[in-house]
């Protein structure tokens, strides 16, 4: 078998390998992105895996170091957003309560940069269309 073929097989194995272990690491079942930071660090992590495997010039330690270190990132940002209030503020932003006991609180929705109508229509998209307007 031709040696480009079977780096980029071993390059493949190990990047699943650590794609595993970062998925039992953090605790979820999937890669599957829960908040913007997850959708961002997932596509960057495809992009470090993915980008080295056919680049015979890019060593396999090289992918192996950038993808844990980039996996351990995400672990560190994911664990200090679980355990501190102030980076999950910093990282998510802060909740903006736009509907209280069936009342779409109005003035809210400019501060969540959401128009009312886009609300509505998630609303109904989950079934639920009792509500009143405060205003």
């Amino acid at each position: 078998m031709n040696p480009i073929y079977i780096n980029i097989i071993l390059k493949m194995l190990v990047a699943f390998c650590i794609l595993l272990v970062y998925i039992n690491l953090s605790g979820k079942g999937s890669l599957a992105p829960i908040s913007a930071i997850d959708q961002v660090g997932n596509v960057v992590l495809g992009a470090i895996i993915g980008g080295p495997l056919y680049n015979p010039s890019i060593s396999f330690l090289l992918l192996v170091i950038a993808a844990t270190f980039w996996a351990g990132l995400l672990l560190l940002v994911r664990y200090l957003t679980f355990q501190r209030t102030f980076a999950k503020d910093f990282v998510d932003g802060t909740s903006i309560r736009l509907m209280q006991n069936g009342i779409l609180l109005t003035q809210n929705f400019r501060k969540a940069r959401l128009s009312i109508r886009d609300f509505i229509m998630l609303l109904h998209q989950r079934w639920l269309h009792q509500f009143r307007n405060s205003e």
